[in-house]
């Protein structure tokens, strides 16, 4: 059996921090010009790209948040 190392490494977490916040300002990017492009746009594909676009954001979201609250409870920001 394999053991589970507890140990959190820093800069893993400041680092993939850096890694969701460059995503999810590309998601902003692409959701702006999905919106731009909308009204040539089939309305279908539209909600669909806006759903997933969604959704991964809240995605990243989350992470974000307990990559944060680690930090938080390590006294780190």
């Amino acid at each position: 059996m394999h053991a589970v190392s507890k140990r959190i490494d820093l800069n893993e977490l400041r680092h993939r921090r850096e890694q969701i916040q460059q995503t999810m300002e590309y998601l902003r990017t692409e959701r702006y010009g999905i919106e731009q492009n909308a009204p040539w746009m089939d309305a279908g594909a539209y909600r669909r790209r806006i759903s997933l676009l969604d959704c991964l954001a809240a995605w990243y979201d989350e992470e974000s948040a307990e990559i944060n609250e680690a930090l938080e409870r390590l006294g780190i920001n």
